[in-house]
């Protein structure tokens, strides 16, 4: 699927949407559908960040785990987050059912196992938390592990917790939402990179390095580098490192998304359609700032890399050791609280980023409400629990 193009940004626009990740091109999508005259400009390529780094798992839950969401925002604020992931889920759902989208979803759920015992009493811990605030869970017994895994358990693989969820191809997502923008009027222009964005008594001056787009209202969609574009979010959001392998063709064994922490280590994977496990994990975190190092320069770390080599045969021991044929890594943008942060820059000017690693189901939820406000300066409930003023967001130490 190709939606991208090279031409210069145009001299004006309803709304300049800068960044090409899932949650710029969200924003073009929702915009464009609403008759919006839309100019989306990246410095690089479509997905060319943590938006295709991804192994494409959409849990639609908090980015943390919901008990500690709870113990973190308070038990209402934890559940208004909640609820507004499901109705990105929906939102998602709808979209790529109804062609409007082209991307495949699977819808059958995300399973997360519990490995020891230590991983069962918080796997049970997370589903009370779950249960009690109306989300349905499954707990599989080996035995009904069978059904979605087919191949046997390590000895220490207790069970695990079915959650809703699904997974897809997270660069498709991207460059299907791109095509779908543009068929409804949009214009994407790769290659052009922002320097400036500035309110003036005529607008907004988005200034990029191949001309100025003036434009009634900008978005700001760039996540892990939102710093360098909005002062105010250079501390507040962080860049850490997700990295995600691919495997060798290997037989059907998962039918669904998985995910599984062994010691300190999280991982998570699916199997795509031509066999291939595309399976990730955290890497090393730095400050996100304009000079920074580490996360930014996206260079994979053996450590990490070597961690998720060794998750699939010590938990299904009959696969023996794969061969990998890919490994890349992208910076993922983080916030203290662990959620993202949706902030009024200026009068016509957002920004929105701290998308983690479980991002997609809310980037999909704002950018639809952001979609509301930029237009008309009404900016709807479900933006506030995301606000840079809200009392759980700190910034990060120097």
């Amino acid at each position: 699927m190709t939606a991208s193009t090279t031409d210069a940004p145009p001299a004006s626009a309803d709304i300049t949407v800068v960044g090409g990740g899932l949650f710029g091109a969200a924003c073009a999508y929702w915009l464009a559908g609403s008759g919006r005259r839309v100019a989306l400009v990246e410095a690089g390529s479509l997905a060319g960040g943590a938006s295709g780094s991804g192994a494409g798992l959409v849990v639609p839950t908090t980015p943390e785990p919901y008990e500690r969401a709870v113990e973190r925002l308070g038990g209402r604020t934890a559940r208004q987050v909640l609820r507004i992931a499901e109705k990105g889920f929906s939102l998602l759902r709808k979209a790529t059912e109804h062609g409007e989208v082209d991307c495949p979803l699977k819808t059958n759920g995300h399973i997360q196992l519990a490995v020891g015992a230590d991983r069962l009493n918080v796997l049970a811990t997370r589903a009370r938390a779950l249960k009690a605030d109306g989300v349905p869970t499954d707990w599989l017994s080996p035995r009904d592990l069978r059904a979605s895994i087919a191949t046997g358990l390590a000895p220490d693989v207790r069970c695990g917790l079915l959650l809703p969820g699904g997974a897809l191809d997270p660069t498709l997502l991207v460059l299907a939402l791109i095509k779908a923008a543009m068929d409804l009027g949009a214009t994407v222009h790769t290659g052009t990179a922002v320097i400036d964005v500035k309110q003036s008594a005529k607008g907004v001056r988005v200034m990029t390095t191949r001309g100025l787009v003036r434009s009634e209202s900008a978005i700001i969609a760039v996540n892990a580098w939102s710093g360098r574009l909005v002062p105010e979010l250079d501390r507040m959001i962080t860049a850490g490192q997700a990295q995600v392998l691919a495997t060798d063709v290997l037989p059907p064994v998962f039918g669904t998304g998985l995910s599984a922490t062994i010691g300190a280590d999280g991982t998570y994977w699916q199997q795509t359609a031509d066999g291939r496990v595309v399976l990730g994990g955290d890497g090393p975190a730095a400050s996100a700032q304009a000079n920074g190092s580490g996360p930014l320069d996206r260079k994979p770390e053996d450590a990490v890399h070597a961690a998720l080599v060794r998750t699939l045969p010590r938990l299904f021991p009959a696969l023996g050791p794969i061969r990998t044929t890919q490994r890349r890594a992208a910076p993922v943008a983080r916030t203290a609280d662990h959620l993202p942060v949706v902030h009024r820059v200026d009068e016509n000017v957002w920004a929105a980023g701290g998308f983690a690693l479980n991002g997609l189901p809310l980037a999909f939820a704002l950018s639809r409400a952001l979609a509301l406000a930029v237009p008309t300066g009404w900016a709807p409930a479900e933006l506030g629990p995301f606000a840079l003023t809200r009392p759980s967001l700190r910034p990060a130490a120097v």
